[in-house]
């Protein structure tokens, strides 16, 4: 999976990669990536101006959670369990 991590956010990055996630900043990597992981839904993220491709790709507001808890979140696609 490879997850694309808001501009900024060494530890998060080198934390995900570290649990076995391809981590590349985002708006520096130009291919298809399958997550974005990054500060707060509003950061400006989807303000940007530069072409993005959102389609199928899932979003992840890393706000007061650790690399670890990001990676379960990323590897179930879920923030929460159903049940």
């Amino acid at each position: 999976m490879i997850v694309a991590v808001q501009k900024g956010m060494t530890h998060m990055k080198n934390g995900l990669a570290e649990l076995g996630f391809d981590t590349v900043i985002y708006g520096e990597y130009k291919f298809p990536i399958d997550a974005i992981v990054c500060r707060g839904i509003t950061s400006g993220l989807m303000m940007s101006s530069e072409p993005n491709h959102f389609n199928g790709v899932f979003l992840v507001d890393c706000t007061g959670k650790t690399p670890r808890e990001v990676a379960n979140i990323l590897n179930r696609r879920l923030y929460t369990p159903l049940f």
